[in-house]
């Protein structure tokens, strides 16, 4: 028999399913909960051995709709990062980086609002990347969507991102790159800058934004404030 039940609860509290399948599929679960997964044999005669905890696993973020909106402000905030510490990040988004302590992360001393924004940080042989939560765009159509956020950066030299969608945020090389931001692209350092990228094709398949700050330099990169919404008729000049 195999049971699936939320992490924490007594196995003998869940639904115990009868197969001899494997692999077996259990259907029903919730989004973006902690599971744990535990078998038994069943021995005959209704005798049972006890149950056995094989997996834990959290179940993926189910798609989201437009508008999209992530201020980064409901998963706590950190002024670091480290192996054994790492700092916040928000749920359902997707990290990947090469730095020997987790980036990107939720910094509480860089934020244009709330609680604290999405840092990154990069050196000459490390990356940072960070792949919003699956969002549904099947509805809209080619360039009636905009990508809103705002950016900073801390030093001169800083300021290095590349900003796109993708439709696999594991892949960095599917990125359908918005815009490359290089540092000659802020006029001044520690000041937010609002930002507005028309987001170009149609997505049947669920879409996340992406923002990657590649290897290449010690570099940083902040990032706050994100919504996906329908473009405006008459965006604001910049």
């Amino acid at each position: 028999e195999v049971v699936v039940v939320p992490a924490g609860t007594d196995p003998d509290n869940g639904v115990a399913m009868p197969t001899t399948e494997h692999p077996f599929t259990y259907t029903g679960l919730t989004p973006a909960t902690d599971y744990e997964l535990y078998v038994r044999a069943d021995c005959g005669g209704g005798d049972y051995s006890p149950w056995s905890k094989e997996q834990e696993f959290t179940t993926k973020c189910a798609p989201t709709t437009i508008p999209y909106v992530e201020n980064f402000d409901s998963y706590g905030a950190s002024t670091s990062t480290s192996t054994t510490t790492p700092g916040p990040f928000p749920t359902c988004w997707t990290a990947l980086n090469t730095n020997t302590t987790p980036y990107p992360y939720i910094n509480s001393n860089y934020r244009s609002s709330g609680v604290g924004g999405l840092y990154f940080y990069s050196t000459t042989a490390a990356y940072s990347y960070a792949a919003s939560q699956p969002i549904d765009v099947s509805q809209y159509a080619a360039g009636s969507l905009a990508l809103q956020f705002n950016i900073m950066k801390t030093s001169a030299n800083y300021g290095r991102l590349t900003v796109g969608v993708t439709t696999n945020p594991n892949y960095i090389d599917s990125i359908v790159v918005l815009k490359e931001y290089y540092p000659t692209d802020y006029e001044n350092i520690n000041t937010w800058y609002p930002q507005l990228l028309v987001v170009p094709g149609h997505y049947d398949a669920p879409l996340y934004i992406v923002f990657y700050l590649p290897e290449g330099g010690t570099r940083y990169a902040i990032v706050d404030d994100v919504l996906l919404d329908v473009a405006p008729d008459c965006p604001e000049a910049s």
